[in-house]
C-alpha cells in the first residue's frame, strides 16, 4: 500500500470520480479554499489494483503552530471496509502530529439513521460529535437532492402544483430564462448574491470568488448559469457546477421586489433540464437551515417547504467525527467551541459582515463623488 501527497490535478480528480466522490473532494474546490487561505492537502492511497481511499484536507492557521484540519465530506473509498483505510488511519495520525494538529474533523455524507457505518467510523478511531451545531469545519448536516432519472413530464409530477403553475406561468409573467456561462451572467449573479445577503444578512462570496468558480468549473460543459429576465432586468440567478453525475446548485438569488414574479420556479427547473440533458441522475440543491424532522416553526421552514416543492429529498446526515492527534491540544480546542465557539463564530460573521457593509457604503461614496464632479464639470 502506498500513501502520497498528489500533487497532479489530473491525476487527483480522476481518482476521486473513479470512487464516486462529490464536487467538494476535487482539485478545483481546493483551490478554490486556498484563495480563502485554507491549505489543501490531498492524500491518496493506492495499491497495484488502483486506487483505494483518498481524502482532501484543508489545513486552517490559528497561530503559529496550532493548526485545525477538515475534510469536507470525509473520505472516498473503494471500499470503507478495506485494509487501506486502517492504513490510512495510521498514517493521518502520524500527520496531524507532524502538522501540530490537535484533530481532523470529517463530515460524511452518511444517512444519521446508518449505525454500521456509524460504528465503522468510531472502529476506524474517528469520535461522534453529538454537538447540533459546531464553530468550525462542518457542512451542514442535511441536503436537498432531486433525482434525475425520471423522464421530464415525471419529475413535474412530482412537484408541488404551484410549483408547477409558476412553471408554466413564467412566460405570462414576462420572464425570460436565459443559460450561460459568459463573464457578465457571473456579475449578474454576483448582484442577486448581494441581494440575498442584504435581505438575510450574511457575507456573500466576492465577484473574485465566483469567477473563479466559472474558470474551474463551467467552461467545457462542466456547469451553467441561468438568469431570469424581466424585461431587460435580471431578477433572479443561479450557477450549477457539475463533478461526476450530479449537478450542484452553488448559488442563488432573487430580486425580493420581483418575488410576486416566482422567477426561482422556472429558473431550477431550467437547470435541472440542462443537468439532466448533461447526464446528470442527481440535482443538489444545497441545504434547508431545519433540523430533523423538519418543522413549521423552525427559521429556515419556508426554504425548505419551497425546495420540497420540486420533490427534492430530504437527507439528514451523522455530522461530523474527529480523528484525534494530540489529546491535550484537542481538549483545548473542544473546550473553546463547546463553551464559547458559537459566540466566537457569531462575532467573527458579524465583523465579516460589518467589513462587508463599509466597503459598499465607501463604493456607493466614492461613485456619488464622481457623479458630482462630472456635474461640475458639466456646469
Amino acid at each position: 500500500m502506498s500513501i502520497t501527497l498528489c500533487q497532479d490535478e489530473a491525476a487527483w480528480d480522476s481518482a476521486v470520480h473513479e470512487m464516486n466522490g462529490a464536487l467538494y473532494q476535487s482539485w478545483g474546490w481546493g483551490e478554490l479554499f486556498r484563495l480563502a487561505g485554507r491549505r489543501p492537502w490531498r492524500v491518496l492511497a493506492e495499491d497495484s489494483d488502483g486506487h483505494r481511499a483518498a481524502a482532501q484536507i484543508f489545513e486552517i492557521n490559528l497561530t503559529p503552530g496550532f493548526r485545525l484540519m477538515w475534510a469536507p465530506f470525509g473520505f472516498v473509498a473503494t471500499s470503507p471496509h478495506s485494509h487501506a483505510m486502517k492504513e490510512l488511519m495510521v498514517w493521518l495520525c502520524s500527520f496531524l502530529k507532524q502538522r501540530k494538529a490537535p484533530c481532523l474533523r470529517i463530515d460524511p455524507p452518511v444517512m444519521d439513521a446508518d449505525e454500521s457505518r456509524k460504528r465503522l467510523l468510531e472502529e476506524l478511531g474517528f469520535r461522534h460529535l453529538p454537538d447540533p451545531w459546531l464553530a468550525w469545519g462542518a457542512f451542514p448536516r442535511n441536503a436537498m437532492v432531486v433525482g434525475l432519472r425520471p423522464g421530464e413530464q415525471e419529475l413535474l409530477r412530482k412537484m408541488r402544483q404551484k410549483h408547477r403553475q409558476h412553471i408554466n406561468a413564467a412566460g405570462r409573467y414576462g420572464l425570460r430564462i436565459e443559460l450561460g456561462t459568459s463573464v457578465e451572467h457571473v456579475a449578474h449573479v454576483h448582484r442577486m448574491v448581494e441581494a440575498a445577503g442584504e435581505r438575510r444578512s450574511f457575507t456573500p462570496r466576492s465577484l473574485e470568488w465566483l469567477a473563479t468558480v466559472r474558470e474551474r468549473f463551467l467552461v467545457n460543459d462542466g456547469g451553467v448559469i441561468g438568469l431570469a429576465w424581466h424585461g431587460d432586468i435580471v431578477v433572479a440567478a443561479i450557477l450549477c457546477a457539475v463533478f461526476g453525475d450530479r449537478c450542484y446548485a452553488l448559488f442563488a438569488g432573487f430580486l425580493p421586489e420581483c418575488a410576486h414574479l416566482h422567477p426561482m420556479e422556472p429558473l431550477y427547473w431550467s437547470t435541472m433540464k440542462w443537468a439532466k440533458q448533461m447526464g446528470c441522475v442527481e440535482y443538489d440543491m444545497q441545504n434547508a437551515p431545519v433540523t430533523n424532522p423538519p418543522t413549521q416553526n423552525q427559521p429556515g421552514y419556508g426554504l425548505y417547504h419551497f425546495k420540497a416543492g420540486f420533490g427534492a429529498e430530504f437527507r439528514y446526515f451523522v455530522g461530523a467525527f474527529d480523528l484525534v492527534g494530540s489529546e491535550i491540544r484537542y481538549f483545548i480546542i473542544r473546550l473553546i467551541e463547546t463553551r464559547s465557539g458559537h459566540f466566537v463564530y457569531r462575532t467573527v460573521d458579524e465583523a465579516r459582515w460589518l467589513r462587508y457593509r463599509m466597503r459598499g457604503l465607501a463604493s456607493d461614496f466614492r461613485t456619488m463623488l464622481r457623479r458630482v464632479a462630472k456635474g461640475a464639470e458639466a456646469l
